[in-house]
């Protein structure tokens, strides 16, 4: 098995659902569609894909250069995958940008993207988890 997988079951019964979790660092939409493509031989179809990307590509890309290339995941993951419901998970707020120019820039961006994937998520009939409870003081 390999060693970025690990199993919880996130207090679900195990003889009803079955929790398979992928963390793989510093994972950007750019290969985000090539590690779904590797694992797809290896589980069945979700009937629910959770993802927490993006936050690397706050500060690297402009959202308007990300926005085709996340459209085209989805198209993709739809069309492979069409009983699973997709949520995107927020991403959270930092005290620090690394590498950011401004952080207030970077925050915004933020907060630009969140909404986007919200936006994509309604129209794809998926979810988002936001984490409302992660705030930090500006």
């Amino acid at each position: 098995m390999p060693p970025e997988i690990k199993y919880y079951n996130l207090s679900f019964p195990t003889s009803t659902v079955k929790v398979h979790w992928i963390a793989r660092r510093r994972v950007h939409w750019c290969g985000l569609l090539q590690l779904l493509k590797e694992k797809r031989f290896i589980y069945p179809e979700p009937d629910i894909l959770v993802l927490h990307t993006g936050g690397n590509e706050v500060i690297a890309h402009l959202l308007g250069e990300l926005k085709f290339q996340i459209k085209e995941i989805f198209e993709h993951m739809q069309s492979q995958w069409p009983r699973c419901h997709f949520v995107c998970a927020d991403i959270i707020p930092r005290q620090n940008w690394r590498h950011a120019n401004s952080q207030l820039a970077a925050h915004k961006a933020r907060q630009l993207q969140n909404g986007f994937m919200c936006r994509l998520m309604f129209r794809v009939g998926g979810s988002t988890i936001s984490h409302k409870q992660h705030h930090c003081k500006r």
